[in-house]
């Protein structure tokens, strides 16, 4: 089963944004594309970009810049239901290109923030 890629023109559609925004952000690193074989054509996952289009950048400028509250479904009311989620993210990290030298890093410190949140909580520091 082949995942569904996009061109940079359908990718664009997809977004909103113009073809010269999405090659910006391929250099810079903020929204990677694949190129088949060394070629010089950008493709991009359909789930990636459905991710990138998601709410979760709106909700974390908002909550920086207004103290808007997140939505329950962003708080892991277990260290059970944390470790869940970390495990998911780290797994859709490494699959994400671009990540390969650094997905450990951002999991090893966002475990080690929701450790010390939950130890913090239970009175164990």
């Amino acid at each position: 089963m082949g995942e569904e890629l996009f061109t940079i023109s359908q990718a664009a559609e997809y977004l909103g944004v113009s073809l010269n925004t999405l090659r910006r952000w391929d250099e810079s690193g903020k929204l990677v594309a694949i190129k088949k074989d060394g070629g010089t054509h950008r493709y991009y996952r359909e789930k990636d970009l459905e991710i990138f289009a998601s709410d979760l950048m709106k909700f974390a400028s908002e909550w920086i810049q207004d103290g808007v509250e997140f939505p329950r479904t962003f708080y892991c009311q277990t260290s059970s239901i944390f470790n869940a989620r970390l495990a998911k993210m780290e797994y859709a990290l490494m699959q994400k290109p671009g990540f390969e030298k650094m997905y450990s890093l951002i999991v090893l410190v966002t475990g080690e923030i929701g450790d010390n949140s939950f130890a913090h909580n239970l009175g164990k520091w």
